[in-house]
């Protein structure tokens, strides 16, 4: 009977997931294109500004462990960062101008994420990619799954109060808090593990990096 039942839950989460998949396939496009534009703005920066970033890239490849911001110091930022994301995300479902609000949201982190590693990779060649695989790519993993995971959930809801808004049936509090307490939990726990990532995980591969591509 225990098999059964999970067997059946199992079914319907997929089931669930391909109900709903074009609210994911849109979530993953918005981060999609926010990292392309955000790639492709490396190439209007100016020169004073390039010069900057220049010498702060440099900087990084000649860092020691010891130069790098303390664990303590990135785990607050990053957690900082990603919860106002996910609270956003999370948030939006409870109106109808989550409809517009999710993209956006999802928009600038992919272009934030997009620049960043733009900008490694454009001028560091081969060892700005190995420093984006070590300094960005584990906490992305965990997290940008969880961005349209969030972002489906908010557009189902915030439609629903779209639809209220235009003379349909009224949206029950309580029914859409419900909706949105998995999602809170998920967000939680996705929150804090990049963010451990972040800070003590992402460093490690940093310097590993550093110290094998150093002349």
């Amino acid at each position: 009977m225990r098999v059964g039942r999970g067997w059946g839950w199992g079914r319907r989460t997929s089931a669930a997931f391909r109900r709903h998949a074009l609210e994911y396939v849109a979530a993953a496009a918005c981060l999609l294109a926010g990292s392309a534009a955000g790639a492709l703005a490396v190439g209007g920066i100016g020169p004073a500004a390039r010069a900057r970033l220049v010498d702060d890239l440099q900087s990084l490849f000649h860092a020691s462990s010891s130069a790098l911001p303390a664990a303590a110091t990135v785990f607050g930022r990053a957690l900082e960062v990603h919860a106002a994301t996910a609270a956003l995300l999370w948030g939006a479902a409870f109106t109808a101008l989550g409809l517009v609000l999710v993209p956006v949201v999802l928009f600038a982190r992919g272009f934030s994420l997009g620049f960043a590693a733009g900008f490694l990779v454009y001028e560091g060649g081969w060892p700005g990619f190995l420093l984006v695989a070590a300094s960005l790519f584990p906490s992305q993993a965990v997290l940008i799954p969880l961005w349209i995971g969030l972002a489906g959930a908010a557009w189902r809801l915030a439609f629903r109060y779209a639809r209220q808004r235009a003379g349909a049936g009224r949206v029950a509090w309580p029914e859409a808090l419900a909706a949105q307490v998995p999602w809170a939990a998920a967000a939680g726990l996705g929150v804090l593990a990049a963010s451990l990532l972040d800070a003590y995980l992402a460093p490690v591969a940093l310097h590993a990096v550093l110290r094998a591509i150093a002349p």
